[in-house]
């Protein structure tokens, strides 16, 4: 190599090495030593020319593939050859699947607490119990002076599951949230899951074990709702015998034929509140439920209990012939706190008066 002004020429290279991969790489490495030196010679016009003569030699293409990927050119082999033999092959990419949009934030409600000052419960009494439906041949007094035979010992105690945990109330001002249909959501800030959670809570800190169920039954189709709850309390009972109450949180639906929609309520110390309703399915309709007594008797003593501490809080017991699920066992009852023209602060006021006076019909019960 000579060089000549501004020009580099290059004659024959001729490099001490036998095999041919390393004298072709070795090659590549001089030639980029070249390239440096002529750059940083100024030799800008020789550098163009350098390269286009690299570029096109297959030689030093291969020299360079061999470096940067680890391949080697077979005899007889184009570099485009070794270059597919490596490759990955493409493959489109996949779209990810779309995901749904988030609710919109919003403040869970806050409803503020009773000022309500309790009577003094005097003995319960059978006399004030009330009925609705299929009343015949059922003997009030006789029932209710029966022992109750359920017995709450270890935890958890008591379960609260909601067959039907989209049903919600009237909104006001203060209730922002999606309907699923009418006065239905699936928002358990306000359906009837939100009930459920104020009287779980509630009797939590009046000492009991209690398990909140807060699955969702009766979604997207409402055909099915008792079966697929039947299944959850069966699960419950299975995993945890010592659960020997089974309370079913519903909201009661009042509407004419007109679409008009009924509230009931009732001024419990100063503040309007919602009513309750229990329910007791006999099984006379066709489904056999063979506890369908016991859960009577508590539902009168529960009955009597609220009349007792707040009166007009109880709606008259409904005796119906279908079972809701209550075969399961003796201290099994549908709950209905409320209507669908109840607002959600009526129904959560109802919920904590209700618990409180259920609280002393289970504590004798320990």
């Amino acid at each position: 190599m000579r060089q000549k002004g501004a020009k580099i020429l290059i004659g024959s290279i001729k490099l001490p090495f036998k095999i041919k991969a390393v004298r072709v790489t070795a090659q590549a490495l001089l030639l980029a030593f070249i390239f440096w030196l002529a750059s940083s010679s100024g030799a800008a016009e020789a550098l163009e020319r350098i390269a286009r003569w690299a570029g096109g030699n297959d030689r030093i293409a291969g020299a360079a593939f061999i470096m940067e990927l680890g391949a080697n050119l077979k005899e007889n082999e184009g570099l485009i050859d070794a270059v597919l033999a490596v490759s990955v092959p493409y493959k489109a990419p996949t779209e990810p699947p779309e995901l749904p949009a988030p609710p919109p934030s919003k403040s869970p409600v806050r409803t503020p607490r009773p000022t309500v000052k309790p009577t003094n419960s005097p003995a319960l009494s059978h006399e004030s119990i009330e009925m609705t439906g299929d009343t015949e041949d059922i003997d009030a007094a006789a029932i209710f002076s029966e022992p109750l035979n359920i017995l709450l010992k270890g935890a958890p105690q008591i379960l609260i599951i909601h067959t039907h945990s989209t049903e919600s109330y009237s909104s006001n001002s203060g209730d922002i949230y999606t309907e699923t249909d009418v006065t239905r959501t699936l928002n358990t800030d306000y359906n009837v899951v939100r009930v459920g959670e104020e009287i779980a809570s509630a009797l939590t800190k009046k000492g009991f074990s209690v398990m909140h169920d807060r699955g969702v039954y009766d979604f997207p189709s409402y055909t099915g709702s008792y079966s697929r709850s039947l299944t959850a309390i069966e699960s419950y009972l299975k995993l945890y015998p010592s659960i020997k109450i089974v309370l079913d949180i519903h909201r009661d639906a009042l509407m004419d034929a007109e679409g008009n929609i009924y509230r009931t309520s009732t001024q419990i110390g100063g503040k309007t509140s919602a009513q309750v309703m229990l329910v007791v399915g006999t099984g006379d309709g066709g489904a056999n439920n063979p506890h369908w007594k016991e859960n009577l008797k508590l539902a009168f003593h529960l009955q009597a209990a609220m009349n007792s501490k707040y009166e007009g809080l109880a709606r008259p017991i409904s005796i119906s012939p279908e079972r809701y699920n209550q075969h399961v066992g003796k201290g099994s009852l549908l709950v209905e706190v409320g209507c669908n023209g109840n607002t959600l602060d009526e129904a959560l006021y109802a919920a904590r008066l209700f618990t409180d006076a259920a609280a002393e019909v289970f504590e004798k019960l320990k």
